[in-house]
Parts: C-alpha cells; sequence; structure tokens
C-alpha cells in the first residue's frame, strides 16, 4: 500500500512533467480507485503554476488563503499520541529505520513555497537559520520590532498544527519551547495580513 507521502510525490511529478511510464500507470489507477487524488493535483497545478509568479503581490496573497484554508482543516496533533508512535516505532528492531524516517520526509508544497519565497518581512527576521537542527528551544528575532500583530504556527511533516500563538506588534525576539517535540522535520508560519513567512527545522536530526 502507498503511503501518504508517495502519493504526494506521484502528483508532483505528474504536475512537474516528470513522471514515468510506470509510475504514470500508477497515478492512473490511483485516480480511478482514490476520486480524492484529483484535489491534490488541482493543488499542485495551481501551486506550481503560480510559482513562477511568486514575486507578485497577487500570488502572495493566492498562496497565503490556500494556506489559510488548508491550516483550517487541521485538528490540533495530540503530542502524547505521536510519542507514544515514536516510542513504539524506536522499540522495534527490523525496520524501524525506514518508519522512523518518515517523521523527517519534506512536504513537497512546503518545500516549493521555501524555494520560491523571501524569509524577509518588514520587520527583517534573522533568526532562526532555515533548515536548523534545534534541540531544546527555537528562538526568533527580527532586526526590529513587529509592526504589527501576525499568527505563528508550527506543523508537523504530516502538516499537523502543534504550535500556536499570536505575536504581539513590536514582538522582537521570542522562542519556542521544544521539549515535547518529537524528532522530526517540522514548519514554522508567520501568518500577517498581506504575506505568509514560512521556514524549517529538525528536531533530533543528529
Amino acid at each position: 500500500m502507498m503511503t501518504e507521502n508517495e502519493k504526494i510525490k506521484l502528483v508532483e511529478d505528474y504536475v512537474l512533467g516528470t513522471l514515468s511510464e510506470k509510475d504514470l500507470r500508477l497515478l492512473t489507477q490511483l485516480r480511478e480507485n482514490e476520486p480524492a487524488i484529483e484535489e491534490q493535483i488541482v493543488f499542485y497545478e495551481d501551486l506550481y503554476g503560480g510559482a513562477v509568479l511568486f514575486g507578485d503581490e497577487r500570488f502572495k496573497m493566492e498562496l497565503q488563503e490556500m494556506e489559510q484554508n488548508w491550516q483550517l482543516k487541521q485538528e490540533k496533533l495530540k503530542q502524547s499520541s505521536l510519542k507514544e508512535k515514536w516510542k513504539s516505532l524506536t522499540n522495534k528492531v527490523n525496520g524501524a529505520i525506514d518508519e522512523l524516517s518518515q517523521f523527517f520526509l519534506p512536504v513537497p508544497n512546503y518545500e516549493a513555497a521555501l524555494f520560491q519565497a523571501s524569509r524577509s518581512t518588514a520587520a527583517g527576521l534573522i533568526a532562526p537559520e532555515n533548515g536548523l537542527d534545534a534541540e531544546e528551544e527555537l528562538v526568533f528575532g527580527f532586526e526590529k520590532p513587529l509592526p504589527k500583530k501576525q499568527n505563528f504556527v508550527i506543523e508537523n511533516n504530516q502538516q499537523e498544527l502543534v504550535e500556536e500563538q499570536i505575536l504581539e506588534q513590536g514582538t522582537k525576539q521570542f522562542a519556542v519551547n521544544l521539549k515535547d517535540f518529537v524528532p522530526g522535520r517540522y514548519y514554522w508560519k508567520m501568518i500577517g495580513e498581506r504575506e505568509t513567512v514560512i521556514g524549517m527545522f529538525f528536531v533530533g536530526r543528529s
């Protein structure tokens, strides 16, 4: 049975035109058995079609709306349940490496946004470094205080919400406690009135 990440990779390669004949047959069968996959295809067509124009303010607003609509569909992750899953996986001997690696797989549409987007904001984000392997906390810093209130969220690589808070106007530095985060790949987003700034970090990668 295909994993969700394998399905996403098929859809992404299909939209980019790099799908092999073998994988094309797999995708064709998948579209017949799972009609919901059509929504993902439309999403990636919109994403990659608009990425060429990412510098355009209109596309930034469209991308923000897409991200916010997706976020509303997610339920806040229960860290305790994910911890139990992580603990059970670490107790396995055979096949554990492959299963644990799923916590570190990238989210294709987020990676595309990271590749295209500028990480600068009106306040000038100076930390953290993108792709940082964090430990107990993740520290954010700005060249000058935030001019307006912003919503701040963190999602894991399953696009499940694990952290959410409001950054008040005037914020110049803040830290996120990572002690309850299981090892894996995470994405943070600062959602303002006119743009969404996205970044990625790891926990326990080393």
